[in-house]
């Protein structure tokens, strides 16, 4: 919060300038339920060094149901305002929000060492360099929640959004007294899956139920969650 005075030789104001850590989201404007991809990329210009980047603050992403995301990241470069730079994505996460309205996500912070040139040569004519420990901040991100529409809304809807299919199916269909068979609800698709109940099942009488067995395959990507 406190700006850094723009002195050409302060370690400090020059680290500011050559790395940045940016937050980027798939969509600002999402429905409820419906899936944002948050990505935090590390931004090093080629005439600064870095050393020992760790996170030191994650968002605690409230108001969404959030996955993180597991990869591995390479360095690749990319401009950012005019300028050239070595990046790595150092964090990534599926959000799905809860809550529609203004949802704001706090900024991730990152510590590390940085060797920065300054303006200043040595005896020689050769740049000098320093190294300082310094914090790093992303910005503040904002969602703007819409709600879902209302129209064609099921009177039991829960909340479960996506592209689904639901299949139902007996292992056998032709029993004996005191023979058993097992029913198989099955719901696939792309959506938040984590959030999704499968129906309750109305039983005819003259049969003995046991408890369901509840199994889950579900994959997240940056795309969203499907399985």
């Amino acid at each position: 919060a406190v700006e850094i005075p723009k002195d050409p030789n302060d370690p400090s104001y020059l680290a500011s300038q050559n790395i940045h850590i940016l937050a980027e989201v798939s969509d600002n404007s999402p429905y409820l339920n419906e899936p944002v991809f948050l990505q935090y990329k590390l931004l090093v210009s080629n005439e600064t060094d870095v050393s020992g980047p760790r996170l030191r603050d994650v968002p605690q992403f409230t108001g969404f149901w959030n996955q993180k995301i597991e990869r591995d990241s390479p360095i690749k470069k990319m401009e950012y305002k005019g300028k050239s730079y070595r990046y790595v994505v150092v964090y990534e996460a599926l959000l799905y929000p809860q809550k529609t309205g203004t949802l704001e996500i706090d900024p991730l912070s990152m510590e590390m060492s940085v060797g920065v040139q300054t303006n200043r040569r040595d005896f020689f004519g050769n740049y000098i360099y320093r190294n300082i420990d310094k914090v790093f901040y992303s910005s503040k991100v904002t969602i703007n929640v819409k709600p879902l529409p209302d129209a064609g809304k099921p009177v039991d809807f829960s909340g479960v959004v996506g592209d689904f299919q639901l299949s139902a199916e007996l292992s056998r269909n032709k029993l004996q007294a005191t023979e058993s068979t097992q029913l198989i609800l099955k719901l696939s698709g792309n959506g938040n899956l984590k959030l999704a109940d499968l129906p309750t099942v109305n039983f005819p009488p003259g049969l003995d139920v046991y408890d369901p067995e509840r199994k889950e395959n579900i994959y997240v990507a940056p795309t969203g969650m499907s399985g």
